[in-house]
């Protein structure tokens, strides 16, 4: 992602004709991979596993449920999760998986220790999420520009930060 006088310029690694546009929406956690810092947005990247149950009493659910954990109705099956842990182990977890069930029997009233669907491992995947877990909207902060005028922003908190346009 490259910023040029008409707007930004988008780029592939495999050398393909470039893109142009003048305005550039960035759906990702980081953008390291586009050449665009996030360093002050105080990014942390967390792990979620997610997991099916085979329990036939559940086969009959026709919509997503949503409590401590989720449940979604798959084929003759429900995805159900999402665990939330700072680990990079990119392999199912068996503890996660019982977590999901523990919390999954909480949201439906049923007792945890008392409650054993057949389960197994759905996926694992890895997001990117600010300290509030809210979504970042809006423009994108230009950190080379607020460094370069950072006595001025510090000694004035009415001055606008820099973004880059578009």
């Amino acid at each position: 992602l490259i910023r040029t006088d008409a707007g930004w310029q988008v780029r592939t690694s495999q050398g393909a004709s470039p893109l142009e546009a003048t305005i550039v929406i960035v759906c990702t956690g980081t953008t390291d991979h586009v050449g665009i810092s996030l360093a002050s947005l105080s990014m942390r990247r967390t792990r979620g596993q997610s997991t099916w149950l085979n329990d036939s009493s559940l086969s009959g659910l026709r919509t997503i449920i949503g409590g401590t954990a989720y449940a979604v109705p798959g084929e003759g099956r429900v995805l159900i999760g999402s665990t939330y842990d700072d680990r990079d182990q990119s392999t199912p977890d068996p503890r996660c998986d019982a977590s999901n069930v523990e919390r999954f029997a909480r949201t439906l009233g049923y007792s945890p220790s008392e409650w054993h669907p057949p389960c197994e491992p759905a996926s694992v995947g890895f997001r990117w999420n600010t300290a509030d877990r809210l979504p970042l909207i809006g423009p994108l902060p230009d950190e080379a520009a607020a460094l370069s005028r950072r006595s001025d922003l510090a000694r004035n908190e009415r001055l606008a930060l820099p973004y880059h346009e578009g």
